[in-house]
């Protein structure tokens, strides 16, 4: 019996398709995708459908180590997100080796608008243990006021410390 698939004669494997169409739906939730491979085999894994197989393992799987930090607290994919193709299509392909997948609202879901691609320094600077502070209509972590005040991080975290006022702390007033 050949795959279902128009134009595929090889020999079925599961589902009615051949064992790379099945592949494809397995891996990406289409028989037809075509990613670009960037290695030498058509099968070898992107960055993104990795990245894809970690955000549903912890929003999903309870077996998983990170699943308490997601799953645990509620954090979910969005339905159309559940294929990789359409996740793929919303996100994008990684601009550079230095970005991961990233969530801009920690509390919110994996959807459209809360995920782009971030570095690991933007990735440090928006986590929940972050001390955020607001001066006039900004918020910034303590590191970011760090740097527009010039006051050293350490010097800004031991005011705060000692009971300082936080725009004190930063600013030295």
């Amino acid at each position: 019996m050949a795959c279902s698939i128009p134009d595929c004669e090889r020999k079925v494997h599961g589902r009615g398709w051949c064992f790379l169409h099945y592949r494809r739906w397995f891996d990406h939730g289409d028989p037809l995708v075509t990613l670009k491979p960037r290695g030498k085999s058509p099968f070898m894994r992107t960055v993104e459908s990795t990245a894809w197989d970690c955000m549903m393992a912890r929003c999903y799987n309870p077996k998983n180590a990170s699943y308490q930090y997601y799953g645990g607290r509620g954090i979910k994919v969005c339905d159309r997100w559940h294929t990789f193709a359409n996740f793929l299509a919303d996100v994008g392909l990684r601009p550079e080796d230095k970005h991961s997948l990233d969530r801009i609202n920690n509390d919110g879901n994996y959807e459209l608008g809360n995920v782009r691609w971030a570095t690991h320094t933007e990735q440090m600077r928006n986590c929940r243990n972050n001390r955020i502070f607001t001066f006039g209509n900004t918020a910034l972590c303590l590191i970011e006021w760090a740097e527009v005040s010039g006051t050293p991080v350490a010097t800004i975290h031991t005011r705060l410390q000692r009971g300082w006022e936080p725009v004190d702390a930063v600013f030295g007033r």
